[in-house]
């Protein structure tokens, strides 16, 4: 009976270790998850800014809205081709 109890102690301590160990995983989780969803906040009011500053360029320039910045560049080359062929003749 006493080898029984002693037993069921030990097994309480180790389940009583391992929760504790759960415990600080489960808080290192929930700062990780706090960093990171803060991190991802930062990331969307960056790209959210670059979107509008992209926006405001191309409104500079009587682009349409939608342009991406490769059909831009596409766009320029483009017009500078024909500006080029112009002076040709």
């Amino acid at each position: 009976a006493v080898e029984a109890r002693l037993e069921a102690l030990q097994s309480s301590e180790r389940l009583i270790g391992n929760q504790a160990e759960l415990a600080s995983r489960l808080d290192r989780l929930r700062t990780l998850m706090a960093e990171r969803s803060h991190a991802a906040a930062a990331a969307a009011q960056s790209r959210q800014a670059a979107a509008r500053q992209w926006a405001g360029w191309l409104a500079a320039r009587a682009l349409p809205d939608g342009m991406s910045p490769s059909a831009a560049l596409e766009a320029f080359e483009l017009a500078e081709q024909a500006v080029q062929r112009l002076q040709q003749y």
